[in-house]
């Protein structure tokens, strides 16, 4: 089987009601994408147990699924592996990840991207290790204002962030989908802030 007990996979966004999808390590066990299945597109669902035949039933649903409905794992989002990481570093080694378990930021680019597989672990160039397994996050950038809204329009959370008279920085969210610029506490953008503070898209 290609997916166990458990599993968190996220169904296919482009599945058609009527088509028949196919187990892929069982090609003769196949099933129909029916009406009452479509609620679940596009959304991240758990494997609650496989029948004798080797097809799926997610939480949820009694319906049958199977490997070709499905169209990977499902990661936890905005969440990426230190193998992804050593990727995305090797892409663009100006950006920052951090370690939410203990808050250690990335390694430098060139430490990782030298680094050598041992195992389940990736050794750095300064000696230091990190498992293959361990959770990264991308540490946002700022943006220019023009490029936040234009992420607003487009259906991303964004964020203005700025320090206050005592230092503290205070941070307003603008949910996605609003046509006016109001953040989730209700404060409205001021002039002052396309000139003060900054602006990020949230993952």
């Amino acid at each position: 089987m290609k997916y166990k007990v458990g599993d968190k996979v996220k169904v296919r966004s482009d599945l058609e009601v009527g088509r028949t999808y196919y187990n892929k390590t069982q090609e003769h066990e196949h099933d129909s994408f029916i009406h009452s299945m479509v609620e679940f597109i596009g959304k991240n669902v758990v494997i609650k147990r496989i029948t004798g035949a080797g097809k799926y039933i997610i939480d949820g649903s009694g319906m049958n699924w199977t490997d070709e409905m499905f169209e990977e794992l499902a990661k936890e989002e905005g969440k990426l592996k230190t193998w992804e990481v050593v990727k995305a570093l090797t892409e663009n080694p100006e950006i920052t990840f951090v370690r939410p378990s203990d808050g250690v930021r990335t390694m430098l680019g060139d430490k990782i991207r030298a680094g050598k597989i041992t195992g389940k672990y990736l050794k750095q160039t300064d000696g230091e290790s990190v498992m293959l397994s361990d959770d990264w996050e991308l540490v946002p950038q700022p943006v220019s204002f023009m490029e936040a809204v234009e992420a607003k329009y487009k259906g991303k959370e964004i964020e203005y962030r700025f320090k206050d008279k005592q230092g503290e920085t205070i941070t307003h969210t603008f949910k996605a989908g609003r046509s006016m610029l109001v953040s989730d506490n209700g404060w409205v953008l001021d002039i002052e802030a396309l000139f003060e503070g900054e602006w990020f898209i949230k993952a």
